[in-house]
């Protein structure tokens, strides 16, 4: 119906037609595709001269972060980056222009998996890691080992498992880390596959026992323990098969490699045994005998 009314806040009269217009511009709402991601081509089913233009940005709501609007291909193809939300708007340049559906083709780029946490329980023997990937891709690992400052050497290679046995004897004293690979490409074609890696701690293996010298003088027994990895953690003493007993090196705390001790024997002792143990847990004995 024709017609005309008015507004008095804003002095203006506005006319009423049933005549459809001859252009417009139809704009829609922010899709989100849950995660950054490539489009592909905007398709639709309609009638007449229509031009689609798209823009994206990583806000639901459009700020100055997102793009402007681009022009799509002629064969459909979206020009806009990849980005999380997408808009498309529509430009009718006719009153006989229709549109029934719009469809947008994307695909949500793959995300890199990474390693949580590398342990390594040596009391267990085991290297224990956990892994993650925000699409749910299953992993796989690559474990590898070294002595610091060395080349990397391969441990494991293509395993699910997220622990890896550790026998501590097999390796020689010295400071070691290990590094753990994820990657996805079980869930990916080759050319999308990510990996990631992390590099634990530095961990200490030693398996030699600490050294222990006894010198006797007189009544006085000169003790000095040694080890090559760990520093002393504890020494103990029996004279003639009595019960041990626990002492402190002669500056009063355990904190280096080579520890010197001082006892004082009995006038009956005949036999001394000591008992040293590394930070490490190795435990040696050496006896004296009169």
């Amino acid at each position: 119906r024709n017609g005309y009314f008015g507004l008095s806040k804003f002095v203006s009269i506005y006319r009423l037609t049933n005549k459809p217009p001859e252009k417009g511009i139809v704009e829609s709402y922010s899709f989100d595709a849950g995660g950054v991601s490539k489009w592909g081509r905007l398709t639709y089913e309609g009638d007449g001269k229509i031009l689609f233009e798209t823009r994206s940005g990583n806000t639901e709501n459009p700020d100055i972060t997102w793009e402007e609007w681009e022009k799509i291909a002629k064969n459909g193809e979206i020009i806009s980056s990849p980005n999380r939300f997408i808009r498309w708007r529509a430009k009718i340049k006719n009153s006989s222009s229709r549109i029934k559906c719009i469809q947008v083709a994307y695909l949500p780029l793959n995300q890199k998996p990474f390693i949580r946490e590398i342990n390594l329980k040596l009391e267990s023997d085991a290297l224990t890691f956990s892994g993650s990937d925000p699409d749910g891709d299953a992993l796989l690992f690559n474990v590898y080992y070294r002595e610091l400052d060395r080349e990397w050497i391969e441990l494991k290679k293509d395993i699910t498992d997220t622990m890896v046995s550790v026998d501590r004897d097999a390796f020689p004293d010295g400071s070691y880390e290990f590094k753990v690979e994820v990657s996805d490409a079980q869930s990916n074609p080759v050319d999308y596959a990510l990996s990631s890696s992390k590099i634990s701690a530095v961990y200490r293996i030693d398996n030699t026992s600490p050294y222990i010298n006894i010198e006797v003088k007189e009544k006085k027994a000169i003790i000095i323990v040694s080890d090559i990895t760990s520093e002393i953690a504890s020494l103990e003493y029996s004279e003639n098969a009595s019960k041990f007993t626990s002492i402190f090196p002669i500056d009063g705390i355990f904190d280096e490699k080579r520890e010197r001790f001082e006892v004082t024997l009995k006038e009956d002792t005949k036999h001394l045994v000591v008992r040293a143990r590394d930070r490490s847990g190795n435990f040696s004995l050496q006896k004296w005998t009169k």
